[in-house]
């Protein structure tokens, strides 16, 4: 190896040493620096209080939240009553009452989106959301026509398979629940889940 190569790595080797030894030596001072700062003028966010886990009205803990991407909270425990409020995923609730309901198989909820198309639009209603059945066609027939009233479309009609309706018989749990902002109505049971911390 000639002379200059191991001059060369040695300015290398020398200049790296130093660099660790400044950089090393600059930490250093950075944290005495932080460590002596006078914090009583920093602003430091508040952190979330337990009053926002709490309900305004009674004072007891919200119990659930919204599982889905959304839950309509209604009038009465079933889907054929109107929608209150909408709710977003996560938002919490306290459950104040419930009440177990046969299904309304005329206005069944859907599973999944369900694609609605006219001669000028295409409109697509998404999972949870009521529609009625016009036509359950043959047993044999794995389809159904469903129609569902848009506030500015009109009534749209579609035909879907039968699984992405629920069509089940069984009683189904309801809540009555107060939201955060006060209002009261009724969400499907199975659109929530228990909240374990808040």
């Amino acid at each position: 190896m000639s002379s200059f190569k191991k001059i060369l790595l040695l300015l290398v080797f020398l200049f790296l040493i130093t660099f660790a030894y400044f950089g090393y030596r600059f930490l250093i001072l950075k944290e005495i620096e932080i460590s002596g700062q006078d914090f009583s003028t920093a602003s430091v966010a508040a952190p979330a209080t337990e009053d926002d886990c709490r309900d305004s009205v009674s004072g007891k803990m919200y119990d659930y939240f919204v599982l889905t991407d959304s839950a309509n909270v209604r009038a009465n425990a079933g889907t054929n009553y109107a929608v209150v409020t909408v709710l977003s995923q996560n938002d919490l609730v306290l459950k104040l009452d419930e009440k177990t309901v046969m299904p309304d198989l005329t206005h069944p909820m859907t599973r999944k989106e369900v694609l609605f198309t006219t001669a000028t639009t295409t409109f697509t209603l998404p999972a949870n959301m009521t529609v009625q059945v016009v036509d359950m066609e043959l047993d044999t027939s794995p389809m159904a026509r469903v129609s569902y009233e848009h506030p500015e479309l009109g009534v749209l009609e579609a035909r879907v398979p039968k699984d992405v309706l629920d069509l089940t018989q069984e009683p189904k749990l309801w809540f009555k629940v107060r939201t955060r902002t006060g209002e009261e109505g009724w969400v499907s049971r199975r659109l929530l889940s228990t909240l374990d911390a808040c």
